[in-house]
């Protein structure tokens, strides 16, 4: 499984594009002139670089560095949607003239060295072709978004999903009217919390008295952007409702792929509900594995998987995709060869790959096809649609073209933590499999049998944990201490156990008796929380990251790391190290904050303890990474002390008094900002949100812009 995937077939293919893109400067000779010899001479001084730069364009060569493009596409879409302006006619000047300066210079190397300056400025216009390619997506979608808030209007529109968070039921609405506001201003779906249950289902006609306001944006810099994501989704605005929604008698005009939809989301409503109840503590994780349905986990079992790195059980993503189609492999497998006659005139391996196939369609229908879902299907899919034309399943090439049509299907994708930590640790599997796979390390102590079972969780729980636990400090803040230890126990119990006993339970359910297969499977997952539990350390490492946020430049500097081990030849763990302590030379000398406040009434605090949070009243949401701290309600304001400085908290701001000099400074609590103490100076940090794009409504921003 683990083989070189570069077959004869494709190595004539290979011929064919080293043919060609070796006479790729004749095709973009725009200054017609004699060759110089410059870079010949400049370059051949040293025979060891002259040598790379031949080798650098032999024909493996170029096979191996094609899986750059789909990674430079991306690369491009996340800096397009990193920006915090839309880009400029500058910008795009700037990136034609650079592809037709490259061109230039191309046609003045020497052919025998152009292979890597071929390579590079390829690799630019995929980058800029992902970069052109977000930007037509994002300006096409244009949806219509709410710019202020509505209180106590009448929200009209049909029921199209349920879900649950923090004991409330969420409906999403398809708009049909809101009181108040014009066509032209009408949201096409809005997203309404209220109490209790409701009795209706998607499909219904409702009236819902509520307030609905703009989707939220960041309140921190670097903390989630929900309006980017609430964008892409068409989701025009968010609120509650006051009481609860009643009926309505309009019929819509819907058509077959909505009435689908709307019977798949009622399908899986009632799944989820069902397996909660039938699974005991264990019902929420259930639910959201088989359903993708999360809203029924406590908050007290979410914490503790995120505590311990287990919370990528929750998400469907690659694992629990990989896991399935594995599963119902096995399955159709070894019930066709059991039929003699069948097995012995088709090659059953195939039927039982495009039977997995099927399933895991399924399974996406069922759990709602979210983004993190979608991108864990492609790849499956891919994986098994090469087994079936007798390609590798799991190789490079599988992945750069999963990750290629995810991009172009949402190229918002990019900047979510769920693909970008997907992607890393799938790559650094492949190559750490390419590389380690094939060793047979004798002893005396494990046995052979053992050892050959137990070496690929091991390398499976460091590589991955390793891969993501950049992605994972920066966008959550936090990193599980033990999290590669809690993956190497807890894998195999949801290999071994979770994974046949889920098969079961949707085989059962389809029979009217999944009653004690969904048991079994909650008891499973009870048996991971224990493990999970046991392993839980409070906030360690929740403080690291408020103290001292995860920056771009170090999060670049640990993709290249990933990088270089994954898509080089060789890789160099040398390049790899260095760039990982330059990752964590920026980071560790970044200022390191006590206090951090937020626009929407909250202010995170490290104090003798450890880090907590003080809420004003009437505060608003509270940032993401602030979801994890104990929570001290500020009625009459808050006094803090932070070494020799004496801290107020109040609705009119932070009022910070030098007990040694006995003066006092007033900071605003509009914006987010970061208080620290160095060599007894108190020093600000500015941490507000400042982005100018389609999904943000920042008047004063977009006003310093124009």
């Amino acid at each position: 499984m683990w083989r070189k995937p570069v077959g004869e077939g494709a190595k004539r293919v290979l011929t064919v594009i080293h043919f060609l893109i070796k006479r790729f400067p004749a095709v973009i000779w725009l200054f017609p002139g004699k060759q110089s010899n410059v870079w010949g001479k400049i370059l051949g001084q040293d025979q060891f670089l002259l040598r790379w730069l031949e080798n650098w364009g032999d024909e493996d060569g170029y096979f191996r560095r094609s899986l750059w493009l789909p990674l430079g596409l991306a690369a491009g879409a996340a800096l397009y949607f990193s920006l915090d302006y839309e880009p400029g006619i500058t910008i795009w000047l700037a990136i034609a003239l650079f592809i037709i300066a490259g061109c230039w210079m191309l046609s003045r190397i020497p052919m025998r060295f152009a292979a890597m300056p071929q390579f590079l400025l390829l690799l630019f216009v995929w980058s800029s072709a992902g970069f052109a390619y977000s930007s037509i997506r994002t300006h096409l979608a244009d949806p219509v978004l709410l710019q202020s808030g509505q209180d106590k209007v009448m929200v009209e529109g049909w029921l199209k999903e349920i879900s649950l968070s923090n004991g409330r039921q969420r409906l999403l609405i398809d708009v049909h009217a809101i009181s108040g506001l014009s066509g032209e201003r009408l949201p096409e779906r809005v997203r309404l919390s209220q109490a209790g249950a409701t009795p209706f289902r998607p499909g219904r006609f409702l009236r819902c008295f509520a307030s609905v306001n703009p989707p939220p944006e960041p309140a921190l810099r670097q903390d989630y952007e929900f309006s980017r994501d609430a964008y892409f989704q068409n989701l025009g605005g968010v609120g509650f409702v006051y009481g609860k929604c009643r009926a309505g008698f309009l019929p819509g005009d819907h058509g077959l792929l909505t009435r689908i939809e709307n019977q798949l989301n009622e399908t899986r409503f009632e799944i989820a509900t069902y397996v909660f109840n039938t699974a005991g503590r264990g019902g929420g994780i259930a639910a959201a594995l088989l359903t993708g349905d999360r809203s029924y986990i406590s908050e007290e079992d979410q914490e503790t998987l995120r505590s311990t790195g287990l919370a990528h059980l929750l998400a469907i993503s690659g694992l629990h995709m990989g896991l399935a189609a594995t599963a119902f492999y096995f399955l159709i497998f070894r019930s066709l060869v059991l039929i003699e006659p069948l097995s012995r005139a088709f090659p059953v391996q195939k039927l039982a790959a495009g039977g997995a196939l099927l399933a895991i369609t399924a399974y996406l229908a069922l759990s709602g096809a979210s983004i993190s879902a979608q991108r864990a299907y492609i790849m499956v899919s891919v994986g098994l649609v090469s087994l079936i034309f007798d390609r590798p399943a799991i190789s490079f090439q599988t992945l750069g073209l999963a990750l290629m049509i995810v991009v172009i299907l949402s190229p918002s994708a990019v900047v979510m933590p769920g693909f970008q930590m997907s992607f890393a640790a799938a790559g650094a599997l492949v190559q750490a499999f390419n590389i380690f796979g094939r060793t047979r390390p004798g002893s005396s102590i494990i046995p052979a049998m053992v050892w050959r079972n137990l070496f690929p969780i091991i390398l499976t729980s460091i590589v991955a944990g390793l891969a993501t636990m950049p992605f994972a400090v920066f966008h959550f803040g936090r990193v599980a201490v033990h999290g590669i230890l809690v993956n190497f126990l807890v894998m195999p119990v949801f290999s071994i156990l979770c994974v046949p006993l889920a098969v079961l339970s949707v085989i059962g359910m389809m029979f009217g008796v999944g009653e004690w297969p969904l048991r079994a499977f909650g008891a499973s997952l009870e048996l991971i929380l224990t493990i999970a539990s046991s392993f839980q350390r409070g906030d360690a490492i929740q403080t690291i990251s408020l103290a001292k946020p995860f920056g771009v430049f170090s999060l670049v500097a640990a993709v290249c790391a990933i990088a270089n081990f994954i898509l080089i030849r060789r890789p160099s763990l040398l390049i790899s190290l260095f760039l990982i302590m330059l990752s964590l030379g920026v980071w560790i000398r970044q200022p390191t904050f006590d206090l951090v406040v937020s626009p929407t009434g909250h202010l995170a605090h490290h104090g003798e303890t450890g880090w907590g949070m003080r809420t004003l009243p009437g505060a608003g949401l509270k940032p993401l990474r602030f979801s994890a701290l104990p929570n001290v309600s500020c009625r009459d304001g808050c006094e803090l002390t932070v070494e020799q400085f004496d801290v107020l908290y109040t609705e009119a701001g932070l009022k910070v008094t030098d007990r040694r000099t006995a003066t006092s400074e007033t900071f605003k609590a509009d914006r987010g900002f970061a208080l620290s103490v160095q060599n007894g100076e108190l020093k600000y940090t500015d941490l507000a949100y400042r982005k100018c794009r389609p999904w943000t409504r920042n008047p004063s921003v977009c006003d310093d812009q124009s």
